[in-house]
């Protein structure tokens, strides 16, 4: 969405995603649109329930996601997957944590398993918007 005045009277672009599934997936252009002040993220969570991010940081510190998530092509190849940890591929996806539900499917085990390993916190994060 373009060409939207903020209440500030600035003109900003909004990038709107869905992530009523539970996941809101992120490519590497969007990530980097989002480093422009006058670019904000929409998302819509489930239940229909939108919510608005001002910038990156914003996004990374909801609530609901301990982990930040990456998809990456299956190429069925170990150098693949080594190279993820030495530089991300375009097409390559940042996949964020939208519900409550999605949280505990994805990481209830990994945290039982993995007791002894620090995990990070990052996530999805916004405002009270309403359209």
């Amino acid at each position: 969405m373009t060409n939207i005045i903020d209440p500030d009277g600035n003109n900003v672009n909004c990038i709107v995603r869905s992530a009523k599934g539970g996941l809101l997936y992120l490519d590497k252009e969007h990530w980097n649109m989002l480093e422009d002040i006058h670019t904000y993220l929409v998302v819509i969570y489930p239940g229909n329930t939108p919510r608005l991010f001002k910038d990156r940081l914003e996004l990374l510190n909801e609530e609901l996601s301990e982990n930040v998530l990456f998809r990456i092509p299956n190429t069925k190849q170990t150098s693949e997957i080594d190279g993820v940890f030495n530089a991300l591929k375009s097409e390559s996806h940042l996949i964020l944590v939208t519900s409550e539900k999605m949280k505990e499917s994805l990481f209830s085990k990994l945290k039982q398993e993995n007791q002894s390993q620090k995990e990070e916190d990052s996530a999805v994060g916004g405002d009270d918007f309403k359209f």
